[in-house]
């Protein structure tokens, strides 16, 4: 087996799916900038976010890639956003996730 070509080491990462709650839309907006603040402030424990859309249509939800030691501190760092206080997010599910090849990770790590 070859040597792993990764250049960042293993790191314990939870993906976090959050769904829209119906009528997200207008705390979305109104809470926007809190929310990039937020992002902002936090961005050494998040290793990719961004929003959630079906193709062409609005935002639906949003997709983080956290650094964290359990999955109960990835979803308490969410729970800090003005998203989470505004009931934007209906749902977030919070699954384990191992980065083993692609750019993030500096090739493959096999």
């Amino acid at each position: 087996m070859p040597a792993p070509t990764a250049t960042r080491p293993r790191e314990t990462l939870w993906l976090l799916l959050c769904s829209d709650a119906p009528g997200s839309a207008e705390p979305r907006e109104r809470d926007m900038e809190g929310h990039l603040r937020f992002i902002e402030a936090n961005l050494d424990r998040i290793a990719v976010a961004g929003p959630r859309t079906d193709g062409d249509s609005p935002i639906d939800g949003s997709i983080f890639l956290v650094r964290a030691e359990t999955a109960a501190a990835a979803r308490a760092l969410l729970e800090g956003d003005p998203y989470f206080r505004a009931g934007v997010w209906a749902r977030i599910d919070v699954h384990p996730f191992r980065a083993v090849c692609g750019t993030y990770v500096g090739g493959t790590t096999w």
